[in-house]
């Protein structure tokens, strides 16, 4: 049974990311290409993720994390979260809407 608090804890992170990935949006976008030219990672995606580690690993009985930047954290958990700081990194690069910030456990 996954904890009581694991959905207070996501909830926290993911507001706290949103804020951090608001904080940027509009601003000037420094990019750096990953794996091809479509596929790019911004200062946002990277401080999004570190709130969102930061919350997740912090709270009692951390579960794994798998991020698209950082990828696989083993807090020797039966459980995973799995994390997209930003989904829509060229949407928040080009200022246009349409992103999000998904997770699941």
């Amino acid at each position: 049974m996954i904890p009581e608090n694991a959905s207070e804890t996501l909830e926290l992170a993911l507001k706290k990311a949103g804020k951090v990935l608001l904080s940027h949006f509009g601003q000037q976008v420094n990019t750096v290409m990953k794996e091809s030219i479509s596929s790019v990672v911004t200062e946002a995606d990277l401080a999004a993720e570190k709130v969102i580690l930061k919350i997740l690993m912090e709270a009692p009985g951390a579960f794994n994390i798998i991020t698209e930047e950082t990828g696989y954290v083993d807090n020797e958990s039966d459980y995973t979260w799995v994390v997209d700081p930003l989904d829509g990194t060229s949407s928040q690069a080009n200022s246009s809407p349409g992103r999000h910030v998904p997770a699941c456990c």
